[in-house]
């Protein structure tokens, strides 16, 4: 039901591309951390700024399908630990900045 609805997509993306190119983008970062470590600082600021958007899109996303849609979605609810998780470390890894 939730894939069926009408909040499955934004602007006529499926939010699957949504969440696909933002973890590809969170991956990119991380890779642009090792590979360039004295750009690490500013790719700590990245890291955060877009799991924040991240986890406010899947808050919402969430909310949606609990109290709209009311029903569950797995992929949803996994997508949604990983960019917790995800934004918690990037705000420690914003205190390990010197």
């Amino acid at each position: 039901m939730v894939s069926n609805s009408r909040y499955a997509s934004l602007y006529g993306i499926p939010n699957g591309l949504i969440g696909a190119i933002g973890y590809t983008v969170i991956l990119g970062l991380l890779l642009v951390g090792k590979i360039w470590p004295e750009s690490l600082n500013p790719v700590r600021y990245l890291l955060f700024g877009s799991s924040l958007v991240g986890i406010l899109y899947s808050i919402y996303l969430t909310s949606i399908s609990i109290f709209v849609l009311k029903a569950e979605c797995p992929f949803c609810i996994l997508s949604a630990i990983m960019m917790t998780a995800i934004f918690v470390i990037s705000i420690i890894e914003l205190k390990n900045i010197t």
